[in-house]
């Protein structure tokens, strides 16, 4: 299972569940970020 972790989260989140063996990633490090304005 691969989680998300979204950008309101602190990116520690995605590296402790990393850490802990599980297939995260946080917004921000998406290729876009957390960049809203490609939804305008």
């Amino acid at each position: 299972m691969k989680f998300l972790i979204d950008a309101q989260l602190p990116r520690h989140l995605a590296a402790t569940l990393k850490w802990n063996g599980l297939d995260t990633l946080h917004t921000l490090d998406l290729p876009l970020g957390n960049n809203k304005e490609i939804f305008d």
